[in-house]
């Protein structure tokens, strides 16, 4: 080949390449203001009014502060330093509870962020604090006993001794404690126990269970017993109201009223309605991320596409492929999604995303994993782990485009439920009991 006609082809290799990334750049949307902090974020910024709280610090020097922003990024109070690294903290009323790996529980004021209690346990916590309503949290004192603090005082109301360590509790109608079984030898053997939230009171126990935190919707609780089935329970009797024959899937979230349960290899996820047993499954060609719903569409990813669907049918709306995905969460009515393009990129992408066309609203690019955003009156709050945090503006969608839907096949694992009457009342609670448990002190 002649060097004339070698320069040709490197040149239209080169106007090719140009033209690819012309029309596949994309221009990070300008925030309104920008911090740059000297120190990391830990947790997803809360925001009260025009106020943000989240976790800061250096873990390398095991310090952390709580620290409080104004709408334009100013901090404007902190807490002392914190000695252990805490958990996400939980907004309940008007205090910020927090606990942390040093045994302690505290309540701080919004706005300010003065200490109003504190609270020691016996033993290092296992779980996170559960908000039981606006004004109780539940602890644990240590890990085989259960406290319900009132998040005013910190004075606790009332607490329920079990015989084993609790690894999960959720709170709904009823509080559910999973723990080893303590009549089982095995050591992966589990059971919940329902506690009364007024009284503390073992309401029923039920026992041969997987670990699997449990789920709730209406007046049901779903749990996997043991082998990995499925069972949905009444949550103020136990009883069992249905039990899927089906042990490939694990129950693993509740939207509304459709239950989510993924295969064990998390590549095959199962849709199914609690109202009317009809289900539909995607199989997905990486494992599982996450899911959402926003009106009658479920948003669902896996590690390198987004997948919007119908909820009750599946019928496919759009889909996007951003390779690398690490988070979806819900922001005004809309998708907020974090990708890289590849593993070991520097760059982190947050996309807010219309749910309807899947059109891009704004883009914000990122060192490290942003942290969910939070909206506040004039944009949305964003956080990244590095400590840098912007204020993205307000959009709307330009365009709402209708898409075409795909026929699949509805299957029915589940017989027709109504959230509102226990259908089979022939299984009746392992345990019963309307007495207080021996109680212990928290400290």
């Amino acid at each position: 080949m002649k060097k004339g006609h070698i320069i040709s082809v490197v040149a239209v290799l080169l106007i090719a390449i140009g033209v690819y990334y012309f029309q596949n750049f994309e221009a990070e949307t300008p925030p309104l203001w920008q911090k740059n902090y000297d120190f990391k974020v830990y947790s997803d910024p809360i925001v009260v009014g025009e106020k943000s709280y989240f976790v800061g610090g250096d873990k390398g020097v095991n310090k952390h502060f709580i620290f409080e922003t104004d709408s334009n990024g100013e901090i404007t109070a902190q807490t002392p330093e914190l000695p252990a690294t805490p958990f996400q903290p939980e907004l309940i009323g008007k205090h910020l509870i927090v606990a942390d790996a040093g045994r302690m529980t505290r309540a701080f004021a919004v706005p300010g962020l003065s200490i109003i209690w504190e609270q020691g346990s016996e033993q290092f916590f296992k779980i996170k604090p559960v908000k039981l309503d606006e004004n109780r949290v539940l602890v644990t004192g240590n890990h085989k006993t259960l406290f319900c603090i009132n998040a005013s005082t910190g004075d606790p109301e009332w607490d329920c001794a079990l015989e084993t360590p609790i690894v999960s509790c959720g709170a709904d109608k009823y509080i559910i404690c999973l723990h080893q079984d303590p009549a089982s030898s095995e050591e992966d053997t589990y059971c919940a126990t329902a506690i009364n939230p007024e009284t503390g009171a073992i309401a029923w126990r039920i026992t041969e269970l997987e670990n699997t935190p449990p789920l709730f919707a209406e007046n049901i609780c779903v749990l996997s017993s043991k082998g990995n089935h499925t069972i949905i329970l009444e949550q103020r009797s136990g009883n069992i109201m249905l039990k899927n024959p089906d042990n490939r899937f694990k129950p693993i979230k509740i939207l509304e009223t459709y239950l989510l349960t993924l295969s064990k290899d998390k590549t095959n996820l199962m849709i199914s309605s609690l109202e009317s047993g009809n289900s539909w499954d995607i199989n997905l060609q990486t494992p599982f991320q996450e899911a959402i719903k926003i009106k009658d569409t479920i948003f669902i990813a896996d590690k390198k596409t987004l997948f919007a669907s119908n909820i009750a049918n599946g019928h496919k709306k759009w889909r996007m492929n951003l390779q690398d995905i690490y988070t979806l969460s819900h922001l005004r009515g809309g998708l907020f999604v974090t990708y890289k393009e590849y593993f070991t990129s520097r760059t982190t992408y947050g996309k807010f995303i219309n749910p309807e066309s899947s059109e891009v609203l704004w883009t914000a690019f990122g060192e490290q994993l942003f942290m969910r955003p939070s909206p506040m009156k004039n944009g949305d709050y964003l956080a990244s782990y590095n400590g840098k945090v912007r204020l993205m503006p307000l959009v709307g969608p330009k365009t709402i485009s209708s898409v075409n839907s795909d026929s699949v096949t509805v299957n029915d694992p589940f017989e027709k439920l109504d959230l509102n009457r226990r259908k089979n009342s022939q299984n009746e609670p392992l345990y019963s009991s309307e007495e207080d448990v021996i109680s212990n002190d928290l400290k």
